[in-house]
């Protein structure tokens, strides 16, 4: 009996002891699920706020593509300050036959054209006024705009319930003389949500206008019809969401928020719901609000953990099922830190520790290549190994979460390297844990489109669009005792030129004279602007009379001198 009694004794004893800790470790991971489950929680808010800034960036950057489309084409014919403002806006109707493909493309209804004083005639002849409309009124004061209206401009289609209009303003010089705008059905709105998903924490979106009416949502409603038929107020929506004193609470703070481009938020105390919401620019005070869901992939991920728990606790009886789960999960931990190693591979980011003096470092060794140090450096300062152009970033005061840096580095190699940094979180010391993107591609294009926007190709020097700026900046800094003086200078013949020598070498003396304009205006401490085809314009802060005719002089005396061009003497 006692050779029998001993073993299950040791047995037992032996069970109690791996019981006992068993439990202790079932304990520690039922309390580690709770703590996940309120960490899920705790950012499901933030969650939303960060996924609508980011759909509202989008949502903009879709509605600016369709306004600068609009204003590019008034530029291209109306960009002579000297015109007569009726030809100008007579020549714009006869050229947007050539856009007919884009006003397909955009899902434009029509395109037209209207005076200051809002008159239209379309391509029938067929005459109307659109003076009434706040989005003419706000374009004729010089501002592009995005609005919703009740119904169609033209009158055409009023039982279809609803257009969007896009309007900008057609200037001439420093003057609005009319506006360019494109109509489009609203039941196309949702172009702007398209392909827009917040399904990770279930967010659903809703762009509505100035007067809360729902424009688009992103999924809520497969019939996209019925808001043609019935525009809806958003709080309509919203009656099972939040309660009658919040919908109220929450309609008043957003009215309160209108021109913010801010992102506000509002928490719902009975329902537990969070909404976001941000008014977009350019438009007629339209907002992207978007409103929590229980139904989302953060919550299934919530739900699978509680499963996993609940798994782990009964297969938690057998201690080899402990080891297993500590294998598993550190094989777990490095697939996903080798996926997320090849996401940040594929898009470019890179990690690494920022000191506010400027130390870089535990970062790779492709960051290192990027800035044209060795693949092996471990760490550097943006000081002294890659120096920073602009404005001085370092020393830096304490770095906090989500702050943001742009820098111009100058590599060792002498090429400029633009890179976006953000400071994911900050210790109490002010050093930040940091993702950093190269954006000098961005930036190139983006100084590639100010030169095409504002600087004559042709002759290299700024053109009328940058005139006209410097010259309303001018007058609005100016004070009463304030002088200045305009040179407008004019190439005669140009036609004659074209046609005796051709259009290469007219090209060629436009360039020719073009350059002793500016090396005149640096002479006397001007600015030169081309103005037009051989139209030019000197800018002197000088209002002394007897200079300016000496100016004058000089200038005559400059320009009437002879140079050849391809062996002609002009």
């Amino acid at each position: 009996m006692k050779n029998k009694i001993k073993p299950r004794f040791f047995l037992t004893r032996t069970f109690v002891l791996l019981i006992i800790m068993l439990l202790l470790s079932s304990c520690l991971g039922i309390m580690l699920l709770l703590r996940t489950r309120d960490l899920y929680k705790e950012q499901d808010d933030a969650q939303t706020d960060s996924a609508v800034s980011l759909a509202a960036n989008i949502v903009s950057e879709r509605i600016n593509t369709r306004i600068q489309m609009l204003s590019s084409i008034t530029r291209i014919h109306s960009g002579a300050a000297t015109r007569e403002p009726r030809r100008v806006l007579a020549e714009l109707k006869e050229r947007l036959m050539y856009y007919a493909k884009t006003k397909n493309d955009m899902n434009y209804r029509h395109l037209f054209v209207a005076d200051a004083d809002g008159e239209v005639t379309n391509s029938e002849d067929c005459s109307y006024n659109i003076g009434d409309y706040d989005f003419f009124r706000q374009a004729l004061r010089g501002s592009a705009t995005t609005s919703s209206v009740i119904s169609d401009p033209a009158g055409n289609h009023r039982h279809c319930g609803g257009f969007i209009a896009i309007c900008v303003p057609v200037h001439m010089g420093a003057e609005v003389i009319g506006t360019l705008s494109a109509v489009m059905d609203l039941r196309y709105a949702a172009l702007f949500l398209k392909d827009i998903n917040i399904r990770y924490n279930g967010a659903v979106l809703f762009l509505v206008d100035g007067e809360n009416t729902v424009i688009a949502n992103s999924g809520v409603f497969r019939d996209l019809n019925m808001y043609v038929s019935a525009p809806t107020n958003v709080f309509k929506f919203m009656g099972g969401i939040l309660s009658e004193q919040e919908r109220g609470e929450l309609a008043i703070q957003m009215a309160s928020a209108a021109g913010d481009s801010s992102v506000y938020d509002y928490a719902s105390k009975s329902t537990g719901r969070f909404i976001s919401y941000v008014t977009l620019p350019n438009t007629n005070n339209w907002k992207l609000i978007a409103v929590s869901s229980s139904d989302s992939i953060r919550n299934s991920q919530q739900k699978l953990m509680m499963t996993l728990g609940t798994a782990f606790v009964v297969l938690a009886l057998l201690l080899m099922t402990i080891i297993l789960f500590v294998y598993f999960y550190a094989w777990r931990s490095s697939r996903l830190q080798h996926i997320s190693n090849a996401m940040l591979n594929a898009t470019g980011l890179h990690l690494l520790t920022l000191h506010p003096s400027g130390l870089a470092e535990d970062f790779d060794g492709r960051f290192a290549e990027l800035l044209g140090l060795p693949p092996q450096t471990r760490s550097f300062s943006f000081d002294e190994e890659v120096s920073t152009k602009g404005r001085k970033m370092f020393p830096h005061v304490p770095f906090k979460g989500g702050e943001s840096l742009r820098l111009c580095c100058t590599a060792p190699d002498g090429r400029n390297i633009y890179l976006l940094i953000q400071i994911a979180e900050a210790a109490p010391s002010g050093i930040g844990q940091a993702v950093a993107l190269d954006v000098t591609a961005d930036e190139n294009l983006q100084r590639r489109e100010r030169e095409l926007a504002y600087v004559n190709q042709l002759t290299h020097l700024p053109n009328v669009e940058s005139f006209s700026i410097m010259l309303k900046d001018k007058i609005a800094a100016a004070g009463a005792d304030y002088g200045a003086a305009c040179f407008f200078i004019g190439l005669d013949e140009k036609d004659h030129i074209s046609e005796v020598f051709g259009r290469i070498v007219l090209q060629k003396v436009l360039i020719k004279t073009a350059s002793l304009v500016a090396e005149a205006a640096r002479e006397f401490g001007g600015e030169a602007y081309s103005l037009d085809y051989g139209d030019f314009v000197i800018y002197c802060e000088e209002d002394d009379s007897r200079l300016l005719h000496s100016i004058v002089e000089k200038l005559r005396h400059t320009l009437r001198a002879p140079f050849k061009i391809e062996n002609h003497v002009i």
